[in-house]
Order: C-alpha cells, then structure tokens, then sequence
C-alpha cells in the first residue's frame, strides 16, 4: 500500500479520480430513476389499454385464436400494480 504526502500531486490526482467516480455514480443513480419512471408510464398506458378494452369490449383476434376479456382484466390489474410500485420506487430513488 502506498502512502500519498497530504496535496502531492499524486495526491492530488487521486483525490480527483475519487470525485470523477462519484460523479458517474450519481449520473448512474439519475439514469436509474429515469428509467423507472419511465417504465411505470410504459405499464401504466398498458394498463389503461386494458382498461379502455373492458369498458368498450373491443374484440381482439390473433389469427384464429380470440382473445378474452379475462386476458385484459389480467393485463389491467398486473400493468397498474407494477405502475404503482415502480412510481413508489422512482420517486425513492436519488
């Protein structure tokens, strides 16, 4: 291990790498934040897609295979929990 004199220039330069890493640090910690705000709007459209089905009974067909109304319930219920709990979790996080 080696030992820096107190405001050396190697000192110095180590000092500034330690700030350089927080700084990506926290950038990271934004990014994180974004992203799950992100998210949570993604699930929650999902979600209220789900919802405008229900209360319209829109029909949807893949091929041959009709889709159920049970399918957008589901879709409605998992899409807005995850909203909430990623809303929860973004505005938690620094």
């Amino acid at each position: 291990m080696v030992r820096l004199i107190p405001f050396s220039r190697a000192a110095l330069q180590d000092a500034r790498s330690v700030e350089r890493a927080g700084s990506i640090r926290e950038g990271f910690m934004f990014s994180r934040k974004a992203l799950m705000f992100l998210a949570a709007v993604f699930f929650l459209v999902v979600g209220l897609g789900g919802f405008y089905r229900l209360m319209f009974g829109y029909e949807i067909t893949l091929g041959s295979l009709h889709v159920g109304h049970v399918a957008s319930y589901l879709v409605f219920v998992v899409c807005i929990g995850l909203s909430i709990a990623l809303f929860r979790e973004s505005k938690d996080a620094r």
